[in-house]
């Protein structure tokens, strides 16, 4: 302001004419001309500008603007500041699967869970909803609607996780007496019919600021998969995860409305290969664990395109049959694991037996709680990594490691 004063001063000053300039500079002094035309009328503002000089000195002197600053301009206008503002740093969770007994039947259930949070940050919600909570290691999306969720206070607290429930339907959200404090509810998502629509709005919005594993469930998750809760627990412990079903019937899928133009389209560029299969190993049910390198292996627009062919029922058959591809979508499925520099054997562990029956087994009209597997194939590719398959309807396995 000084600067620009002193330039429009000097303008005004050299329109008088040169007679009267040279006799305004010989009976003012330079100095008494800059006190009078200069610092008198503008002393409010220099000693403004001097405070605000001081104290952006001592600003940088003491770190620089601050980070919640920061994030607050690069979120400006973003859609859901809740979770497109967090600045999530987390750590890889660190536990490694304990060495897993050979004999038959035990398996990842020898793992205590103990999941670990090494750092806290706290994330704005949303406009009505000011409440923070701590980032965490483990972060649980759940596409709710009508159904009873109550299943989540299995979790028995807080520690390491955080929990998502997108509620679009506007349905009642039990109330939690062990997770109380890690979870957020989200109602600003569209309802478009399906939880995949509620996983997906969650990745795009979090796209640069995954955690390092996510677990997306189903509303009814606990009835599809009656361990669901200690499959998580058990699961998320191998730092080196990238995938895993969480619905416990591993079975044979196949290509259902062969003709459907835009999931064949969907499927060509996000799961290469899948259309020459007739039929291929997978989990069924919607529900599962993915790392932060597995979905980060496709585009932010891939993720906004499945949201669009889901909301806008642009696919032939119901949500694109996602259920029977998001293996393939996320790199894990037995046919991406085949060729010379593959290894396979068979080893003697599984997933525990349920005594429950689920829901995919009663409506297959399976006898009891349905088959169960007695033994695991491994298969090991270089550097594709190694698939863990349990073919069965009890206590199947999909899973993926780097």
């Amino acid at each position: 302001f000084l600067l620009v004063k002193i330039i429009m001063r000097r303008r005004t000053f050299y329109l008088v004419p040169s007679a009267a300039r040279k006799e305004v500079i010989g009976q003012l002094p330079p100095f008494r001309w800059c006190k009078k035309h200069l610092f008198v009328k503008t002393w409010p503002f220099t000693f403004i500008g001097i405070i605000l000089l001081g104290s952006g000195i001592m600003a940088s002197w003491k770190g620089g603007i601050s980070e919640e600053y920061l994030g607050s301009i690069t979120n400006k206008g973003s859609v859901d500041t809740d979770l497109t503002s967090a600045n999530i740093s987390t750590e890889t969770i660190r536990h490694e699967a304990e060495t897993i007994d050979n004999r038959p039947g035990a398996l990842m259930s020898k793992i205590t869970p103990t999941l670990r949070t090494e750092h806290a940050a706290s994330v704005n919600q949303k406009e009505g909803n000011k409440a923070t909570y701590p980032l965490a290691d483990l972060e649980i999306v759940v596409g709710h609607c009508h159904e009873d969720i109550s299943y989540l206070d299995d979790f028995k607290n807080c520690q390491g996780i955080h929990v998502h429930i997108f509620s679009p339907c506007g349905g009642k959200v039990p109330h939690f007496n062990n997770i109380k404090e890690c979870v957020s509810i989200h109602q600003d998502v569209k309802d478009c019919g399906r939880e995949t629509y509620s996983y997906f709005d969650f990745i795009i919005k979090r796209y640069g600021t995954l955690p390092d594993k996510v677990v997306f469930l189903q509303g009814g998750g606990s009835q599809e998969n009656p361990e669901l809760v200690m499959d998580i627990s058990e699961r998320t412990q191998f730092s080196n995860l990238t995938y895993s079903g969480l619905g416990r019937i591993v079975r044979d899928a196949w290509h259902m409305k062969i003709n459907d133009t835009i999931k064949i389209s969907l499927q060509d560029s996000l799961a290469p290969g899948l259309q020459a299969q007739s039929t291929w190993v997978t989990a069924w049910r919607s529900q599962f664990i993915a790392s932060k390198k597995a979905i980060q292996r496709h585009p932010i627009s891939a993720y906004i395109d499945l949201n669009k062919a889901i909301c806008e029922h642009t696919c032939e058959a119901v949500q694109c049959t996602l259920e029977v591809w998001l293996g393939p979508l996320f790199g894990c499925a037995p046919y991406l694991f085949r060729g010379r520099e593959c290894q396979t054997k068979m080893i003697n562990w599984t997933l525990p037996v349920t005594n429950v029956t689920s829901e995919g087994v009663k409506k297959a009209g399976k006898e009891g709680t349905g088959d169960v597997a007695s033994y695991t194939k491994q298969t090991t590719c270089g550097n594709k990594g190694t698939i863990y398959v349990s073919e069965a309807w009890n206590n199947g396995l999909l899973l993926c490691t780097e």
